[in-house]
C-alpha cells in the first residue's frame, strides 16, 4: 500500500523518490486460519448427510471450490444437470460468471436442490436468497452437531488441496476456482469443453 501511495505521489509531482522500496517488513507468516477437511472428515460428512441435510453445504463447497458467498448466489436457472455444470462466481473478473463442473458425487445433491427450490440452489423457506450472515449461523450450529471445527471457506481450501494432490491440470484448477492466469485466455474454455472440466473434477 505504501509503495502504491509513493507511486501516485511521484506521478502527481508531489515527491520525486519512492522511499517505500527501502522498507523491510519481514517475511509474511503463512496463515493457519483455514484448514482443509481431511478425507476422514469428508467421509463423516457423507455419513451425516443421511440424517442432517445441512451436511450437503460443506460437501458442495469441498467438491466445487466455491467461496461460501458464491454458493448463496447460484440460481436454479444457472444449473445444467444434464451436462453437469453451473455458472456462478464473483469477486474478481476471472471469478465472475465462470463455468464450474459438478462432481458426480454431488450431482444428486444439486438434483435434489433443483427439484425442491424455486430460485436459488440454497434458499430461505420463502424462496429468497440467504444473506451473507445467515448461512454462517447455520454453519456454526452444524459444526457443533458434527463435532467438527471448520470455517466455511475451508471447503475451498479442501478443493484446491485435493485437486493438487490428484494431479489436476493447473490451468483447469485456476479456471474452476476463478483465479486469473496469464496463460489462460477467456476463450480457452467454452461450453464445448465442459466435459473436460467434469472429467477433471471426477
Amino acid at each position: 500500500v505504501v509503495n502504491q501511495l509513493y507511486k501516485i505521489a511521484i506521478e502527481l509531482d508531489i515527491l520525486n523518490k519512492n522511499y517505500a522500496t527501502a522498507l523491510n517488513c519481514g517475511k509474511s507468516e503463512k496463515s493457519t486460519m483455514h484448514q482443509p477437511f481431511t478425507e476422514l472428515e469428508i467421509r463423516k460428512l457423507w455419513e451425516l448427510l443421511r440424517t442432517d441435510d445441512f451436511a450437503a453445504i460443506p460437501l458442495i463447497l469441498c467438491y466445487t471450490g466455491l467461496r461460501p458467498q458464491e454458493l448463496t448466489e447460484i440460481k436454479i436457472s444457472d444449473v445444467n444437470l444434464e451436462k453437469q455444470y453451473f455458472v456462478g462466481g464473483m469477486k474478481t473478473k476471472a471469478g465472475t460468471n465462470r463455468t464450474i463442473p459438478i462432481h458426480e458425487a454431488i450431482l444428486p445433491l444439486f438434483t435434489d436442490f433443483v427439484s425442491r427450490h424455486n430460485n436459488y440452489i440454497i434458499e430461505t423457506p420463502k424462496g429468497k436468497k440467504y444473506s451473507y450472515v445467515s448461512p454462517r449461523n447455520y454453519w456454526n450450529d452444524f459444526m457443533s452437531r458434527a463435532g467438527l471445527s471448520h470455517l466455511p471457506h475451508d471447503g475451498r481450501h479442501t478443493f484446491v488441496s485435493l485437486a493438487k494432490k490428484h494431479g489436476m491440470n493447473a490451468l483447469i484448477l485456476k479456471r474452476i476456482i476463478g483465479h486469473a492466469s496469464p496463460d489462460l485466455t477467456e476463450s480457452t474454455y467454452t461450453h464445448t469443453d465442459i466435459a473436460e472440466l467434469v472429467e477433471a473434477v471426477n
